[in-house]
């Protein structure tokens, strides 16, 4: 067992991951990952602080662009295997991954005479201004074992953590008998559609059947938190398959605001490891499950992954991919350019034993892969690590991604904008923010764009209930303009997707934000990312 301590930076140092062209000042903008890159550190090393093993892993990114990566830290796994006492351990990075602070122990768990508690299972999802971290609790008595499902949140970037809530009532009387349920990997945000702004996380099930085990009706379903409401509930669930026994899932969304998830098949044939089913934007209607190795996620060993949208272009499944053996090696990441129906060769991070893995993304474009490797399948004996990598380096495919910040020579002002870094959740050091009437001041975000395409436009801000409900913002692409209207009091400290434009190389394309008289309008950056 651990004490709870204060996180204390490590020395893990990593090269920087913005690319400076030559002539890059002159952009006006911040270009990055023009060429691959590629890098790692180590989170948690073999026996760190007397644990037997790290295994199961979350990996997100808070507000702040502060890297959080959650783990069990398992202190006899020899004696208990997957049960027994276990810690909740959280780190963070404040440096984009260079180095890791030590320990941030969320839950302790305390056995006596062969029962007790232990906690695992660390799955995250932020909202811009709170990062939740879901976790379960398992209770081993002479009776039997009670598992539970928690969340604790963090308003401060994972460095203090709430009080613990309970939502195990959630699947109370549940049609399957379900008793061992749990999350896993991280949730997500939604971007656009009529259900925009609401997390999502995909949760796993099982009865509580040990013998034998592929009659424990594996299966998976899904909760929801709509930005209005402070409550978690059940959105839907797709089909149960008693023939693959989908679980262990991770969720994403697709360009047209669906949502898919991929699960590991726990007891169907070694030669399919993974499914995929589809779903509406709500998270409740689904269609049926799909095997995923004729599509190109080939691995044979059974463990999940972690799924990640990096933009509409790309979503990204990391996995080990170990050609036929039965051990779990090779962590690759796979890539699909059509929302996950199809994957391409995947890229291979590391060729050793690997197991199982999580996906995030920050605000610069950088990848992050959270994984167990060079111990057991169950990670005894086996450090962590994090690699660090860009979407040129998985795809070998050059994708041009623009920042113009406030502080950028590309941003520009048309009456009066105050400078500010008072409230959190800004890009950069600073925002600027006006009181003017409504049409009287303007701020305007020019990037120079090298390559013409089709883009994903971003717009950020601090969120506050003196921020404008209705800051009017025109986009001017190839071809016309359009004009929004965003909610600033609500859903800061990440990018909010305004559309997808074609643009053609130059200056000749624009956002253009218009301060409103209902509060304080921030204009803080815009991020133009090639689909």
């Amino acid at each position: 067992m651990k004490t709870n301590q204060s996180p204390a930076f490590g020395r893990f140092i990593a090269r920087a991951r913005l690319v400076m062209f030559a002539g890059w000042s002159a952009l006006a903008c911040s270009l990055l990952f023009a060429t691959p890159q590629f890098s790692e550190t180590q989170a948690w090393s073999a026996g760190e602080d007397g644990y037997g093993a790290h295994f199961v892993y979350g990996i997100c990114v808070a507000a702040d662009d502060t890297i959080l990566v959650g783990t069990e830290g398992r202190e006899n796994p020899a004696t208990y295997g997957d049960g027994g006492p276990k810690d909740l351990l959280v780190k963070r990075s404040t440096d984009h991954g260079a180095s890791w602070g030590g320990d941030i122990v969320v839950e302790n768990g305390t056995y006596a005479n062969g029962y007790g508690w232990g906690y695992g299972q660390p799955t995250f999802v932020a909202d811009g201004t709170t990062t939740y971290l879901f976790y379960n609790g398992t209770d081993k008595t002479s009776s039997g074992s009670t598992q539970r499902i928690y969340y604790r949140t963090s308003t401060d970037n994972g460095q203090t953590w709430s009080s613990r809530t309970e939502i195990t009532s959630l699947w109370s009387g549940n049609s399957h008998d379900w008793t061992v349920n749990g999350p896993l990997g991280h949730g997500i945000k939604t971007l656009r559609g009529t259900f925009k702004n609401t997390l999502y996380l995909a949760i796993t099930h099982r009865t509580g059947v040990t013998s034998p085990a592929e009659d424990a009706l594996y299966g998976v379903d899904v909760i929801y938190k709509d930005p209005a409401s402070s409550t978690w509930a059940i959105a839907g669930e797709p089909p149960i398959s008693l023939a693959r026994g989908p679980g262990e899932p991770s969720i994403a969304e697709r360009a047209n605001s669906d949502l898919f998830i991929v699960a590991r098949n726990v007891w169907d044939s070694a030669n399919n490891p993974h499914s995929r089913v589809a779903g509406g934007s709500d998270g409740d209607s689904w269609g049926n499950w799909v095997n995923t190795t004729s599509t190109g996620l080939i691995g044979t060993s059974q463990v999940s992954g972690g799924l990640l949208r990096f933009s509409d272009g790309y979503h990204l499944f990391s996995y080990p991919n170990n050609s036929g053996s039965t051990t779990r090696s090779h962590m690759s990441i796979g890539y699909s350019t059509d929302g996950g129906v199809n994957w391409q060769t995947p890229k291979e991070v590391y060729s050793g034993t690997a197991n199982y893995s999580d996906l995030a993304r920050d605000s610069l474009g950088n990848i992050y892969c959270l994984y167990g490797r060079d111990g057991d399948n169950h990670n005894v004996g086996g450090s962590v690590w994090v690699a660090k990598f860009n979407i040129e380096w998985v795809t070998g495919v050059a994708k041009s991604t623009v920042i113009v910040d406030n502080t950028d020579a590309g941003f520009t002002t048309v009456g009066s904008w105050s400078t500010s870094s008072g409230i959190d959740g800004f890009y950069g050091s600073n925002y600027r923010y006006s009181t003017d009437a409504l049409g009287s001041s303007t701020a305007r975000w020019t990037p120079t764009i090298t390559v013409s395409g089709t883009y994903e436009v971003y717009l950020r801000w601090s969120s506050s209930s003196n921020r404008p409900d209705a800051a009017p913002v025109k986009v001017v692409y190839n071809g016309g303009s359009q004009t929004q209207n965003v909610n600033q009091q609500a859903q800061g400290g990440g990018w909010q997707l305004l559309g997808v434009y074609s643009m053609n190389a130059g200056t000749a394309n624009y956002v253009e934000l218009t301060a409103s008289d209902t509060g304080a309008t921030i204009a803080d950056a815009v991020m133009f990312q090639q689909k």
